[in-house]
C-alpha cells in the first residue's frame, strides 16, 4: 500500500521521502546497527547522501524506531543537520504502561501493562527478544475480550513465547490454560512454565529463578472483574 501511494504521489509531481530499517534503493534514510540494553534502543541513522550519525532512546519496538526514522528523514529534508536531532530523540518517553523500560539491580523489566491484543503482544515478545545475555522471562495472565478468538489467540501467543522465553510466569490457572497449551504444543519444557494463583503469587514463582542480567516481560494487567478468585 505505502509503495502504491509513493508511485501515485511521484505521479502527481509530490516529493517522496523512503525510509526503513531495511536495504532497500531510493531510501531518504536507513537505520542500521539497531540494539538494545538496559537504557532502550539504540541505532545509527544514515542518509541518502551518506550523513551518519548514532542515536538512543527509551523506546522499544522497531514500530516506534520507524516512527523516529520517518520524523528525522521529514527533518533533514527540511535542512536540519542529522547529528542536531539527537537530543530530542534521546528525550522521547514511552507511553506509560506501553513497553515501559525500568531497571533495577541489574534486573531489566519491561512494563506493558495495558490491555493487550493479540498484534500488540507479539511485538512485546519481539522486543523481548532483541536482549541477549540474560535469561528471558514472561509474565502474563493473557489476553481477554477477544470474543470467539481468545483461546485460539492465546494459545498462539503461547506458540510465540516458546519461541523467545526461558520462563514463563501464568497469571490464573483457568484464564492462562490456552497460553500453557499454545507453550507445551511448542515443545517448551514444562519445568519452565510457572502457575501463579493471583498477582500477589508472582514474586513467590520468580524468587528462586530471577537474577541480575534477566529481562522480564509483564504483558497485559487484567482488570478485577477478570482476576480468579484466590483459593
Amino acid at each position: 500500500t505505502c509503495l502504491l501511494l509513493a508511485e501515485r504521489a511521484r505521479r502527481e509531481g509530490t516529493r517522496v521521502l523512503l525510509y526503513g530499517m531495511q536495504a532497500a534503493e531510493g531510501l531518504a534514510l536507513r537505520g542500521v546497527d539497531v540494539a538494545v540494553g538496559p537504557r532502550g534502543s539504540r541505532f545509527q541513522a544514515v542518509t541518502a547522501a551518506g550523513e551518519r550519525a548514532d542515536f538512543e532512546t527509551p523506546l522499544l519496538g522497531r514500530w516506534n524506531l520507524s516512527n523516529i526514522l520517518g520524523a528525522l528523514a521529514a527533518a533533514v529534508e527540511c535542512g536540519v543537520p542529522l547529528a542536531a536531532m539527537r537530543e530530542a530523540v534521546a528525550a522521547l518517553r514511552p507511553a506509560p504502561r506501553r513497553l515501559e523500560l525500568r531497571e533495577e539491580g541489574g534486573i531489566i523489566r519491561i512494563l506493558d501493562v495495558a490491555n493487550a491484543n493479540p498484534r500488540g503482544a507479539e511485538m512485546a515478545l519481539e522486543v523481548l527478544g532483541q536482549f541477549t545475555g540474560g535469561q528471558r522471562i514472561l509474565i502474563t495472565p493473557g489476553m481477554v475480550e477477544l470474543g470467539p478468538l481468545e483461546e485460539e489467540e492465546n494459545r498462539r501467543f503461547g506458540r510465540r513465547a516458546a519461541a523467545v522465553c526461558d520462563y514463563v510466569v501464568l497469571v490464573g490457572p483457568a484464564q492462562t490454560r490456552p497460553i500453557g497449551e499454545g507453550l507445551q504444543d511448542a515443545g517448551f519444557a514444562p519445568e519452565r512454565v510457572r502457575v501463579a494463583r493471583h498477582a500477589g503469587e508472582v514474586a513467590d514463582q520468580l524468587a528462586d529463578i530471577v537474577r541480575p542480567g534477566d529481562v522480564l516481560l509483564y504483558e497485559n494487567r487484567l482488570p478485577d472483574t477478570y482476576l480468579e478468585v484466590p483459593s
